[in-house]
């Protein structure tokens, strides 16, 4: 998790890219020409949109460049620590009966909360 870690990840796909010019890459990602070499300098990190755009133009995941950085695809899709297993959806299937849940009537969800209540009578017993 440091900006040389970056650097060299970054490095490593200009290489893989044929090792185009640092500014033609900068250009082609629609960014300032120095837009990743005064974080080099300063061995600061660039912004969130300046790497995901230049990890399109490379044609890399944007997160290998991100990974580095701190930032992982778990830290923004993931659960919260405060909503761990809780109020969240885990998967799509969760999400598309979220979907549904928020579609429905409050009447309907009673109707529906009481077919499943006696479902899970009929099963227990």
């Amino acid at each position: 998790m440091s900006v040389e870690e970056f650097f060299s990840v970054y490095d490593a796909a200009l290489k893989a890219a044929g090792s185009p010019s640092e500014s033609s890459v900068m250009r082609a990602a629609g960014v300032g020409i120095d837009a990743l070499r005064n974080h080099r300098r300063r061995r600061t990190s660039p912004d969130l949109l300046t790497v995901v755009k230049i990890a399109h133009t490379l044609n890399v995941p944007p997160f290998e460049f991100l990974k580095p950085l701190g930032l992982t695809p778990n830290m923004l899709f993931g659960p919260s620590p405060d909503q761990e297993g809780g109020d969240v959806a885990h998967d799509d299937f969760e999400r598309i009966l979220l979907k549904i849940w928020r579609a429905m009537s409050q009447e309907e969800r009673l109707g529906l909360m009481a077919l499943l209540k006696a479902r899970i009578d009929i099963n227990a017993a």
